[in-house]
């Protein structure tokens, strides 16, 4: 561990030491052969007599340097001697092998390395040279002052076996991101990974640590990227995961976080393989691979998230796999791949920064700094910084005063919070007293709620018994309803009696007093007072009996009441039971239908009510988000209920719209490929109605067809157009009606007509975005043009009239001369030149998509200006003419961009593999877009949502389907 500790205290301590400035270059681009010096042996060794091997050609080898001009590099695929170090001065243009002691790396490719101070060199990963050896996968340090290599010996885990991934140093920090996992890896190629190497954890315990992020915001995993550590952050461009990339981002070392840069300027084209490095706060990015070998260089202004093509480059040699180092103003890149190189496979090209005409990316004034002595340089970056931070403290200057007098006035605030905090201390520790005992109880609770959740289980079958109890009490409550009421009745007449009883003593009391208060006989007050008090006896036992029957009055209405609320919990109980019941057998049908393909197809062969019922459910399931829980069981359930609309030819009572006004005889358009389209009324809103032309047929088979179509309704994406259903016509003949909302911004194609300014790339992202959900889940579109694209009100792009081609081409629907003439500019060369007439693919499809880039782009009818007939066209693909024929410069419409131009190029392909996927349009188009400030979809969303929920509710036996799903 004594090296250890040795070599820590030279990383963490050492400092930069510069050298003088390198030999004078004069032009932007400027090539040296290095001079070959003898090797440099190890201190005690003598020194070889022949000279050291020649260091180029080498290409995907490691390259480290010092700010002083220094160079390090070892390893590569193309070099005879790929386990020698090397040693190049950028100061006399010289070249060595240095002999080195210790733990050797060994031979390697593909590995990555970078300097610490200018006193450490850091490498790791790689493949191995030669066939069968293994490579090591730990870290290696050299300590360049005694030339000893270190394995640094490594707790906990570790990134493991990689190439072709980056790393870099900021402060005492090294930084190691993604790349490929070589043999004996564990890790996931899905998920990019950061690792960290603390310096300062080499006195105690080296370790490394994968990056915890702060949020979930990371680029996607990639290798060959180009990363260049700047100030506090990490800058990465490029790369390959399963296409070339092209994106920017920056990693926060201190906030441990990533961020996408949304860049403006000449973005680079997706590439892997370049070379990059930082010159003050640009970073350059040198060559790499695109479709091709690149000879261009770009730079990125990081401070104003700009990118700018470098001018003047001439013709220079395209370079890839080679690496690059900046010392003061020059670019110094070194190797590559011979075959590209030419007489210049052996050279070291210079490129000097002083020599760019840009003052956007430096001016001439730090230019000069920057080219000026090392110690100046160095010194001046220096001043550079401080500079930088007092013009920050005078600007927070007045800030800082007054919040200083905040904090005075509130100083006294302060000091009383605190006594009121030392008083609440007391009840704090009190409060903490009986929230332990409180604990405590919990605790001493926690068995008794496991063995009433045991008790629980266990009363599961006692709630059955229950229920039907309490349907047998239900009845005999109802039957006692009767009695009920027959004592109430007899209670109301006694009622009544009493009353009337009370009225007769009040008279009987009345008489008395008269009779006492006028002339009474002789003798008689004492009968009187005798009757009078007989009366005052009736009178009280009338009272109790009354209060008496009241009571019992009382008791009769509150055991009615008891009664009712009994029911009304009894049926509540009831109905939850019963709707647990019909989500359980729901859930078990849809797990038997997904289990297995067999009983996919066998259920395929119900008919007449079954078959209504299976497609009724199959609906629910499908408009149910929560019921499914992938696109593939989405595509799964599709395709069963596909297969049963064809086979039963039913039509799905959830997807057949009722109430629909519209007048059929008042077309908006004229006869287009597959129907007219008219404006109708659904539930308050506007919708288009398109009638589809079908041939004769059945009423059983246009249903069948019709309820295909109306599949589609339950297809949701922002990018497709939504439809609501779908009707059979009340004519002599009738039409399929396919139902959808009525977007007042009609096609594409009109669309840009009249708003000439719109960005074209954001709209034909949408259509890529609406393709590729299509594709995915197994739907083809088969008649994609701007005219079957619609633009929402909030400028969206919305598929329309997909697979009605495909349903219309295979049973039913006729196709004329004149349709396939309407649609053929468009058509694909597979499908145009078919004698069969084969189905559209997702690769006609795209296809297609070229052709509507091309519109977007023109505003043209694509290839009609070069062919202005079918035939002409048709003898063009046969004879296999180069396409596309790309636009001239005139027609492209401004904001069309190049993004279209190239992107229409790859879909014009005539062999249907080599096509771009909608997933890498997508891609391509997206990341071209600097910013989106399109107006939010919610309100519209929102608004097909409600239509959607207006169509017909269908209530489904699934104690019905259940043996049959078994059965089958």
């Amino acid at each position: 561990m004594s090296n250890l500790a040795d070599l820590a205290d030279l990383v963490l301590s050492e400092c930069q030491e510069p050298s003088e400035p390198s030999a004078p270059t004069s032009g932007l681009w400027s090539y040296r052969r290095p001079i070959v010096l003898r090797p440099s042996p190890v201190s005690g060794k003598p020194a070889p007599n022949e000279l050291s091997p020649a260091p180029f050609p080498r290409a995907r080898f490691g390259l480290a340097a010092t700010k002083a001009g220094d160079v390090y590099f070892c390893g590569g695929y193309a070099d005879k001697h790929p386990g020698l170090l090397y040693h190049y001065s950028t100061k006399d243009n010289t070249t060595t092998v240095l002999q080195c002691s210790g733990d050797d790396p060994g031979p390697r490719w593909g590995h990555a390395m970078t300097m610490i101070g200018s006193n450490v060199l850091a490498l790791h990963g790689g493949h191995p040279c030669k066939s069968g050896d293994a490579v090591d996968p730990n870290l290696f340090l050299l300590n360049l002052g005694s030339r000893k290599w270190l394995k640094v010996p490594v707790t906990g885990s570790a990134p493991g076996p990689r190439s072709s991934h980056s790393m870099v140093v900021v402060g005492t920090t090294i930084f190691m991101f993604d790349g490929w996992p070589s043999q004996g890896s564990n890790r996931s190629v899905n998920e990019p990974e950061l690792w960290a190497f603390d310096l300062k954890t080499m006195r105690t315990k080296p370790r490394w640590e994968l990056v915890i992020l702060s949020s979930t915001e990371k680029p996607p995993a990639r290798e060959h990227c180009a990363l260049v550590p700047y100030r506090n952050q990490l800058i990465l461009f490029g790369g390959f995961r399963s296409s070339r990339l092209a994106d920017t981002w920056a990693f926060d070392t201190s906030t441990k976080k990533w961020s996408q840069l949304q860049c403006t300027g000449d973005v680079p084209s997706p590439r892997d393989l370049a070379a990059g490095v930082v010159l003050d706060d640009v970073m350059y990015v040198i060559g790499g691979y695109h479709e091709s070998v690149v000879d261009d260089v770009f730079a990125f202004k990081i401070s104003e998230r700009r990118w700018f093509k470098v001018a003047g480059i001439g013709k220079v040699e395209p370079r890839l796999n080679h690496t690059a180092a900046c010392i003061g103003t020059k670019i110094f890149i070194f190797g590559g791949q011979p075959s590209y190189l030419g007489g210049k496979k052996d050279t070291v090209a210079v490129l000097d920064a002083k020599y760019i005409n840009n003052r956007e990316l430096h001016t001439p004034e730090r230019l000069v700094e920057l080219d000026a002595d090392p110690d100046v340089r160095v010194l001046s970056e220096v001043n550079l910084e401080n500079t930088r931070r007092l013009a920050d403290l005078e600007g927070n200057k007045g800030e800082l005063e007054e919040r200083l007098a905040e904090l005075e006035g509130g100083k006294g605030k302060v000091e009383k919070r605190l006594a009121e905090l030392e008083r609440g201390k007391g009840e704090m520790m009190r409060e903490n007293s009986e929230l332990k005992a409180g604990l405590a109880e919990l605790n001493r609770g926690q068995g008794k709620v496991e063995k009433r959740l045991a008790e629980l289980e266990r009363s599961k079958g006692e709630m059955r018994r229950e229920n039907l109890e309490l349907k047998a009490r239900l009845t005999e409550l109802e039957g006692g309803g009767g009695q009920l009421k027959k004592r109430v009745t007899v209670l109301e007449r006694g009622k009544e009696e009493t009353m009337r009883q009370n009225e007769e003593l009040k008279a009987g009391l009345a008489e008395l007093e008269r009779r006492v208060t006028g002339n009474p006989e002789p003798g008689g007050e004492g009968q009187l007072e005798k009757r009078v008090t007989e009366l005052e006896r009736g009178k009280e036992e009338m009272m109790k009996q009354n209060e008496e029957l009241k009571a019992g009055l009382a008791e009769l209405q509150s055991g009615k009441e008891e009664m009712m609320s009994a029911n009304s919990e009894f049926r509540t109980r009831l109905a939850e039971l019963e709707e647990d019941s019909r989500q359980a057998k729901r859930r078990e049908l849809i797990a038997a239908i997904l289990k297995s393909t067999s009983k996919a197809n066998s259920l395929a062969n119900l008919q007449g009510m079954v078959a209504q019922t299976m497609a009724d459910f199959l609906t629910e399931v499908l408009e149910n988000q929560e019921l499914l829980q992938s696109d593939a069981e989405r595509r799964h359930i599709l395709h069963v209920l596909r297969k049963i609309l064809r086979s039963a030819q039913v039509f799905p009572k959830r997807s057949q719209l009722h109430g629909v006004k519209c007048n059929l005889a008042d077309p908006i358009s004229n006869i287009g490929g597959y129907g007219r389209i008219y404006k109708g009324n659904l539930e308050g809103h506007a919708v288009c109605v398109k009638a589809v032309h079908v041939g004769a047929g059945s009423d059983s088979a246009m249903r069948a067809q019709t309820g295909e179509l109306a599949l589609l309704a339950h297809v949701s994406h922002p990018n497709v157009i939504p439809l609501y259903g779908a009707y059979l016509s009340d004519e002599p003949n009738p039409r399929i009606c396919i139902v959808s909302p009525w977007i007042e911004n009609g096609d594409l194609a009109n669309y840009l007509k009249k708003s000439p300014n719109t960005l074209r790339v954001p709209l034909m992202s949408d259509v890529a975005a609406g393709l590729k959900f299509l594709h995915d889940m197994g739907i083809v579109h088969g008649d994609l043009k701007a005219q079957n694209v619609l633009v929402s009100k909030s400028q969206r792009a919305m598929l329309a009239d997909f697979a009605v081609s495909t349903v219309f081409n295979t049973g039913l629907g006729t196709t004329t001369i004149v349709d396939i003439a309407k649609t053929a500019y468009w058509m694909a060369p597979e499908r145009l030149l078919a004698e069969d007439a084969p189905p559209p693919t997702p690769a006609s499809d795209m296809w297609g998509f070229g052709c509507t880039c091309f519109e977007a782009m023109t505003g043209r009818t694509p290839f009609a200006d070069h062919y202005k007939s079918l035939g002409q066209l048709i003898q063009a693909f046969v004879r296999g003419n180069a396409t596309p024929l790309r636009p001239e410069q005139s027609l492209i419409i401004e904001g069309a961009g190049s993004p279209l131009v190239m992107l229409s190029e790859r879909c014009f392909n005539y062999e249907p593999s080599e096509r771009p996927t909608a997933a890498q349009a997508l891609q391509d188009l997206t990341e071209s877009i600097a910013e989106d400030n399109r107006p939010s979809m919610d309100e519209e969303l929102a608004m097909f949502e409600a239509v959607k929920s207006k169509r017909p509710e269908v209530m489904i036996d699934y104690r019905y389907l259940l043996p049959v799903v078994r059965k089958n």
